[in-house]
């Protein structure tokens, strides 16, 4: 609910916000981890 409140009452919103949980995760993920690190992540996660 928070982003939708600060979407809709921000003067100047931002285009996306990251709202479900996997989004926000990847969204932490890809600032802590390396390149590499996260794609080895993805792979082991993929399959």
């Amino acid at each position: 609910m928070a982003p939708l409140l600060h979407a809709l009452t921000s003067s100047r919103p931002r285009i996306r916000y990251p709202v479900t949980r996997p989004t926000v995760m990847m969204g932490w993920l890809r600032r802590v981890l390396s390149a590499r690190a996260l794609d080895k992540l993805l792979l082991k996660a993929g399959g």
